[in-house]
């Protein structure tokens, strides 16, 4: 009868959870939206902030793949959902609710194997998701936060393969990894390792067993080598990715450490200043609420039990590491960690083993306090809290009113109406920053910059960018197929297409289409395709007229000089062979700079002279990973694309395998000899060798899964 009791008791205060996830998804989540979107959409919301801001994924479409290698997009579960789910709020509602829902069952499996006990499950689970600031207000529809989710599953199977050591759980932990790299991608799996090695050193120490060391040490490995079969498709990409991007082109203030300067100065005042820090409000993101402070002071008295010292040396690290002290310095120098948001991360894992040690101090309180429906009464005070502190009291999240508010907004506004269609151009903001673009551009149907997409972290377009800062800001603009310029300011080197409250937009009479064939050409060999210096001399300090002519830069001398107007040598060391070449291009008329040919012509001769005038191409066919030109002339078909930074797009004429160039800097262009179909098509050896690999890595794991099932290890 007591059992029964002790099941009705839980099953109860069961229900009065899934009571407090209804409330939380019709209320805290009703047209509200949180995590990264809150800034963004509060500021669209009212006209005299109507600032420049989307999220990347609202208009799936809008640049991609164009934009962002699909390897790196595709696989990420959001950006399935931001496809089949067109309305923003319903689907950061959705994607909120499942982060909450998932991460809730994870911490109660978790501390539901470490405690024995369902009740303090439930109450660590409870405030883990409901008491922890950290996790309320890191939600929101943001890939990584997929793969933040899967941090307790990830502890948990762990933990089962450090106890009992075998090829099951083995299997089990690596299929978890694997779920955080299709989720969370490579940042997210190597800022976690970088947590996971403190937790595997402590767990070893204070439950070391010699005669299960090497069985430990082996299974660990063997689960590394599945996880990285199973996921080879995403890791090579995502290298890949990486790669063709290199985001950090300088020296970051932190990397102190890899700069050579040794640990810096001020890192010991950091450490003390966090234990007595006064602007403790602007941590409120670690908070855990009066019922989880009472509870983890409760768990002091379980001070002797190991998994409790365990979950104590995660929850201080991950401290460490948020409060920017020696452990955060650390940290920066994972490789690829993102120095920003992969910290940030730590919120997550606070929150985990917050809600285990909260369910050590509910065991501790259940000894000494002889009453019924304790763990009822719980979970409905961390619900009132959460209510209380998150609902009434906070401004996270967007009010009700106010959802409703934006989607009247967006729905009747007319700013954008009157612009065409059925044209391929772009819209961007007015200081070419690179940044967000207002979501209302995605609303219209209008093709943003393709930087918003993915490109803002490439190095090659941030040099493009820093360049066109300089100088022919709007000429820069235009080739990038930028035909209108959205301000919240006047501007008077433009003409004003059209004006409403507080809002201007500004034609670009620079504007060249998406798709163009230019005659003429400069080629620049040798040339450093990501800082190209002699590319942008060209660009910015000649008279180069974009209508007529692309720039061409490539590491080495083609084939087939005919194709170009003017070779620009800057400091390369040709060959006799190439010498020769050159002074017959030169000979029938071709321009070389410097001179080689002893003819006294300057580079100015090229400008000088009178150029063909660029032919649109239209009828372009485009699918997520592919486009088709009909082209009915020889010349060069420039895009305003950035296939040429990303390594995987391929480009045929009529069947026939043609090279891609980069052109101008940044974008892309390819040379057609004779009138044909050009086709674009990303097919990067990544995904598809990558694919084979783990389909049939994942066949054998299941395969081997089953047939040790019955196998009984000692």
């Amino acid at each position: 009868m007591r059992n029964f009791s002790k099941e009705k008791e839980f099953f109860f205060a069961l229900i009065l959870v899934a009571f407090c996830f209804s409330l939380f998804f019709f209320v805290f989540l009703h047209d509200r939206l949180t995590g990264d979107q809150v800034g963004l959409w509060t500021y669209i919301l009212k006209d005299q902030y109507r600032e420049p801001f989307s999220l990347w994924n609202s208009r799936a479409s809008a640049g991609a793949p164009q934009a962002l290698s699909p390897e790196f997009s595709y696989l990420d579960i959001s950006y399935f959902l931001s496809i089949t789910i067109g309305n923003v709020v319903l689907r950061s509602n959705i994607v909120d609710g499942l982060h909450l829902v998932l991460f809730f069952i994870g911490v109660y499996l978790l501390t539901k194997h470490i405690t024995k006990n369902n009740n303090a499950a439930l109450v660590g689970a409870m405030v883990a998701t409901f008491s922890c600031g950290a996790t309320i207000a890191r939600i929101g529809a943001n890939p990584y936060f997929f793969g933040i989710v899967t941090i307790p599953y990830i502890f948990y199977t762990l933990v089962l393969l450090l106890e009992t050591p075998t090829y099951n759980h083995s299997f089990f932990l690596a299929l978890s990894f694997t779920y955080l790299i299709i989720s969370g991608g490579l940042a997210t799996f190597v800022w976690l390792i970088f947590f996971i090695f403190f937790y595997i050193i402590g767990y070893l120490v204070l439950f070391f067993d010699s005669k299960k060391i090497m069985r430990i040490i082996i299974f660990l490995a063997l689960a590394m080598v599945m996880f990285t079969s199973f996921s080879f498709f995403k890791i090579w990409a995502g290298f890949t990715y990486l790669d063709d991007t290199n985001t950090r082109p300088g020296p970051q203030p932190y990397e102190y450490f890899t700069q050579g300067q040794g640990i810096p100065k001020e890192i010991g005042s950091r450490f003390i200043s966090f234990l007595i820090r006064p602007d403790i409000i602007d941590y409120l993101n670690l908070w855990i609420g009066p019922v989880g402070i009472g509870l983890v002071l409760c768990s002091v008295l379980s001070y002797k039990k190991r998994h409790y010292l365990l979950s104590i040396l995660l929850i201080s690290i991950a401290i460490l590491v948020v409060w920017d002290t020696f452990m955060t310095h650390l940290a920066h120098q994972v490789p690829y960690l993102n120095r920003t948001k992969d910290v940030v991360k730590s919120f997550f894992l606070y929150s985990t083993f917050i809600g285990v040690v909260s369910s050590f101090g509910f065991l501790e309180l259940q000894k000494r306090v002889k009453t019924k429906w304790l763990v009822t009464f719980i979970v409905t005070a961390v619900s009132l809290q959460f209510f209380f502190f998150f609902i009434l009291t906070s401004a996270q999240g967007m009010s009700a009113q106010e959802g409703k508010e934006l989607e009247k907004t967006l729905a009747a506004d007319t700013f954008f109406l009157d612009i065409p269609k059925d044209q391929l151009f772009r819209v961007t903001y007015q200081d070419f920053s690179g940044g967000l673009i207002q979501i209302r551009f995605s609303e219209n149907n209008l093709y943003i910059g393709d930087w918003i997409h993915g490109n803002g972290f490439s190095r090659p377009f941030l040099i493009f960018k820093q360049a066109a800062y300089t100088k022919k800001t709007n000429e820069m603009l235009g080739i990038l197929n930028i035909k209108y310029i959205y301000s919240t300011t006047q501007r008077n080197n433009l003409p004003l297409f059209k004006s409403g409250k507080n809002e201007y937009l500004y034609e670009n009479p620079f504007f060249l289409p998406r798709y163009r064939l230019v005659k003429h050409a400069i080629f620049i060999p040798k040339e450093n395709l990501v800082e190209s210096p002699v590319t942008y001399a060209i660009l910015l300090q000649t008279p180069v007229d974009f209508n007529t002519t692309v720039v061409i830069t490539e590491p080495s001398l083609p084939s087939d000089l005919t194709k170009f107007d003017l070779l620009v040598l800057g400091n390369y060391q040709f060959t006799q062979n190439e010498a020769k070449e050159l002074q017959n291009f030169a000979a029938q008329g071709g321009l070389v700079y410097p001179d080689i040919s002893g003819m006294n012509r300057s580079i100015e001769t090229f400008f000088s002279t009178p150029k063909i005038q660029f032919k649109e191409i239209t009828g372009a066919k485009k699918g997520f990973d592919s486009l088709q030109l009909q082209i009915n002339e020889s010349g060069w078909v420039v895009l305003s694309e950035t296939f040429s930074i990303y390594s995987g797009w391929e480009a045929t004429l009529n069947g026939k395998r043609i090279p891609i160039h980069r052109a101008n800097g940044i974008t892309s262009a390819v040379y057609i000899d004779t009138p044909g179909t050009i086709l674009f098509r990303y097919k990067p050896q990544a995904m598809y060798l990558g694919g084979i690999i783990s389909a049939v890595a994942i066949i054998i794991g299941i395969g081997l899964l089953f047939i040790t099932k019955k196998i009984r290890f000692k």
